[in-house]
């Protein structure tokens, strides 16, 4: 299991919510579940964090309500959480998991 579980927060005017995909959900974590979660007004970013191999995927919702997707698939990869100024690496990520 990743080390990241579901949150939201509401700093800066972003409010992410982060989910930990298993191999039983994840189909509904990234279909109609992430679909629904789209609607909601305040959020602005969600992140996929996959439990199964070194994957993760961020949606930022822009200006013009559009979603600009970002996936990180590399140990070095640096994944930033802007409203919160945090910055992780997959590897520190996924450290002791895989």
């Amino acid at each position: 299991m990743v080390v990241f579980q579901i949150f939201a927060l509401g700093v800066s005017g972003e409010t992410p919510i982060s989910e930990n995909l298993e191999c039983s959900t994840e189909d509904y974590d990234t279909g109609k579940k992430f679909f629904y979660n789209m609607q909601i007004e305040s959020l602005k970013a969600y992140i996929m964090i996959d439990s199964v191999k070194m994957f993760i995927r961020t949606g930022r919702k822009q200006a013009d309500n559009a979603w600009r997707f970002e996936e990180y698939k590399e140990k070095t990869d640096a994944m930033c959480i802007n409203s919160i100024g945090f910055t992780v690496t997959l590897q520190d990520i996924y450290e002791g998991v895989m």
